[in-house]
């Protein structure tokens, strides 16, 4: 009980000390960039590429601490491999360009000068979200034996649940600009999942 009773007081420490950034009630619009490894499964295997992408963010800080966010972004992976796919009745190597396209909501925890106080602008952040991913999968061929192609799938589009997590650092410069670094995974029920960086610039305003 004591184990647990000093987990609960250092975690409100954490997220007390953000008194420094006035968030209750601000309100925030943002823009971020995304560089991610995503992966995808079609043809019964499972393929990766590097995908980069953006996305917009709306905020609304319920106190110094929490803020709750709505999100939408899209992400975009050429040539995806998917190495022994199986479509129809044929294998091969299946390739094709991939389409992600999210919208969620969620909540961030953030602790403000829990370093030092050197730190009073500069606060580090939890987040989870959840939402709605469409992925479409277009441009697709299959290959065989010497790169001879097999066929060309048609393109396949799926939505499926989405379920989100990031941590990261903020700074805040002046009174509303905010600037912040995070590193986010992300699992959609369909199989898609990427893990990467956000770099996102925010204003905040009443």
């Amino acid at each position: 009980m004591r184990g647990v009773a000093s987990a609960l007081l250092a975690a409100a420490a954490f997220l007390g000390h953000g008194s420094s950034h006035a968030d209750a009630e601000e309100k925030r619009l943002g823009a971020a960039g995304v560089g991610s490894l995503a992966s995808a499964v079609e043809g019964g295997v499972r393929g990766d590429a590097w995908s980069w992408g953006g996305r917009v963010i709306f905020g609304y800080g319920l106190s110094n601490p929490v803020e709750l966010r709505i999100q939408a972004g899209a992400a975009f992976a050429a040539a995806l491999g998917f190495s022994g796919a199986t479509v129809g009745n044929q294998e091969g190597n299946l390739f094709g360009d991939l389409l992600l396209v999210d919208a969620s909501a969620g909540v961030r925890l953030a602790g403000g000068t829990w370093l030092s106080s050197a730190f009073a602008r500069t606060r580090a952040f939890l987040e989870l979200r959840g939402g709605l991913s469409l992925e479409r999968l277009s441009g697709q061929i299959l290959l065989g034996p010497g790169d001879m192609l097999i066929a060309r799938p048609d393109a396949t589009t799926t939505l499926a649940p989405l379920f989100a997590g990031a941590a990261g650092v903020e700074h805040r410069f002046g009174k509303s600009v905010l600037v912040a670094l995070a590193f986010e995974a992300a699992y959609a029920t369909n199989g898609t999942r990427h893990i990467g960086a956000t770099l996102e610039l925010g204003w905040g305003f009443y």
